[in-house]
């Protein structure tokens, strides 16, 4: 499943890249993320986190991989996680794109592809879809107040 959001952020490129690059900053506008470990700088990242799809609650352990970086402008990485409890996993593209609307705003946009198998992927597309698309307008939502009121 393909999910995409752009929104504009009223703040320097600059400052938008510094803060997707604080993983303690970017990781507080996930859901449910209650810890990241960096494996390598820039590079590597473990992240835990709790979710409730339908009738499930999910602990995914994932492991996080930048693959792409161009400087102030984008970042492409994958991720991968597992809960063995549910017998449930997850796979993801993700590609992040910046680009200057003017001196005091920054366009985001944000494309992920996710795949989930096992349990989860039983509840079927609809219901997968409307918490995945709740998730990225929350992420959303709380990086750009964070921006905004920084």
């Amino acid at each position: 499943m393909i999910f995409e959001k752009t929104t504009v952020v009223k703040a320097p490129l600059e400052k938008v890249w510094e803060f997707v690059w604080d993983m303690k900053k970017l990781t507080s506008c996930i859901e449910g993320c209650n810890r990241v470990e960096e494996v390598d700088p820039k590079k590597k990242y473990n992240a835990f986190v709790d979710t409730k799809v339908g009738p499930f609650k999910a602990s995914f352990a994932v492991e996080l991989e930048v693959l792409e970086v161009v400087e102030g402008a984008l970042i492409k990485a994958k991720s991968a996680g597992k809960d063995s409890k549910i017998a449930a996993s997850m796979k993801q593209q993700i590609e992040l794109r910046l680009k200057e609307v003017s001196k005091e705003e920054t366009e985001l946009s944000f494309k992920t592809d996710v795949g989930i198998l096992g349990k989860l992927a039983t509840l079927g597309h609809w219901m997968i879809k409307k918490k995945a698309d709740e998730v990225m307008d929350n992420f959303v939502a709380k990086m750009k107040g964070q921006l905004e009121n920084a």
